[in-house]
């Protein structure tokens, strides 16, 4: 294909995820998705060294670290952020049709509703096509994900749904599955709830859109029963200005209530980790006392550290005498070093 216009360089996102990696492990990847955005498809395995322009011996030991930003499907490396941004330039909108011959004209694209039948969170997105933006979700937290609910706006974000729906909010863009949520996506699919304006009108009321069809006592207590949900499911407030940030410290831990979607959403589900990996943890940012974050920031660190650790022991990256440390203390999963009082 012919060498696309430009490419989408997210700084913030980028130095975020690559700040464990070497000078040399910087250029070496930037080289890589460089190619990826030129020749637009994925890089034979064989070919990784020479379009890093590493000597072969040398490519063996960065190897691992760079593997964690790709999928390997045996003979070639695929890029899933770049295979997305490929498909948001190169094809309208977002490289699949729209189901039904539906149509966006007059409206920027879709506020979502994606879930798994046995989770309880519930992802509430934006795209211009959210069954294209499913496969990707797919991949990254399982295959039972399927979109239940859509909304057309005039806006190009999801932040006035999040806004609304603040008291049900989990972590980033999920949010806990409780009856008022139930309740919405039902509302939205049955053509109840068109708009993101009747969207707030339904949660700023839960419960008194089945007026009509109830009486006033089982109205009262549906009522009740949702002021119930929100008292026990409202979480603190996402905007990080209401939030405290503070410096790492010894005492510091993440919050098993939150700890646990944040695993989820980082594909870490059910695994088991080290409680001296949160030693190392606090070890590294006590040392930058000028580093700030919130809560909420410090566990997204944590789980990205652990999620290099854990991709980085798949490929070998320890030496035998760890590796066998490593599988004899590992014996424990993440909610039990997060509720053991001995860190």
């Amino acid at each position: 294909m012919a060498a696309l216009p430009y490419m989408q360089l997210y700084v913030a996102d980028y130095l975020a995820d690559t700040m464990h990696l070497t000078t040399e492990e910087h250029g070496a990847y930037l080289l890589l998705i460089f190619n990826y955005w030129q020749t637009g498809k994925p890089i034979p395995k064989g070919r990784l060294s020479r379009i890093a322009r590493v000597p072969v011996d040398r490519w063996k030991d960065i190897e691992s670290a760079l593997s964690e930003f790709f999928e390997d499907d045996g003979e070639q490396w695929i890029h899933l952020r770049i295979e997305r941004d490929i498909e948001t330039v190169t094809t309208k909108p977002r490289g699949k049709s729209l189901p039904g011959g539906d149509s966006l004209t007059g409206y920027k694209g879709y506020v979502y509703f994606v879930t798994d039948p046995s989770s309880d969170l519930v992802k509430v997105g934006y795209s211009k096509n959210p069954w294209a933006r499913l496969s990707e979700l797919r991949r990254s937290h399982g295959v039972a994900l399927s979109v239940v609910a859509t909304i057309k706006t005039v806006e190009k974000s999801e932040t006035p749904v999040h806004v609304a729906l603040t008291e049900f909010h989990a972590d980033g863009e999920w949010f806990h599955k409780t009856d008022a949520i139930k309740g919405l996506i039902e509302a939205i699919s049955g053509g109840v709830v068109t708009t993101v304006d009747e969207l707030r009108s339904y949660v700023g009321d839960y419960g008194s859109a089945t007026t009509s069809t109830t009486n006033k006592d089982t109205d009262t207590d549906i009522k009740e029963h949702t002021q119930r949900v929100r008292e026990q499911s409202a979480p603190p407030p996402d905007d990080d200005s209401e939030r405290p940030k503070f410096a790492m410290t010894d005492a510091w831990e993440p919050d098993p209530r939150t700890f646990t979607a944040v695993l989820t959403r980082n594909g870490l589900a059910g695994q088991t980790f080290r409680a001296d990996q949160l030693l190392e943890f606090r070890s590294y940012w006590i040392s930058r006392p000028s580093d700030l974050k919130t809560q909420a920031q410090w566990e997204h660190k944590l789980a990205q550290q652990l999620k290099h650790q854990h991709v980085k022991n798949q490929s070998g990256g320890l030496g035998h005498e760890a590796s066998g440390r490593s599988a004899r203390s590992r014996t424990r999963n993440a909610h039990d070093i997060l509720t053991d009082t001995s860190w």
